[in-house]
């Protein structure tokens, strides 16, 4: 996927929500709050990261 910012909600989620990134997803987890080695993400599960947007429309109730 060239071209795409990886700061968007849309280019994160493509880069980080398949099973196949799941080293790049791992790393950046462990990297941003700077986690010491026995404290470090060791797994991951990917559940869905397609989520659909609530609107006024589908918002139950």
């Amino acid at each position: 996927m060239p071209f795409l910012n990886p700061l968007t909600g849309y280019a994160f989620t493509k880069i980080s929500g398949c099973p196949e990134n799941q080293a790049i997803l791992l790393s950046f987890l462990n990297a941003v709050p700077g986690l010491a080695p026995p404290f470090r993400i060791q797994q991951v599960r990917i559940q869905n990261p397609y989520l659909a947007p609530v609107t006024p429309k589908t918002k139950p109730g």
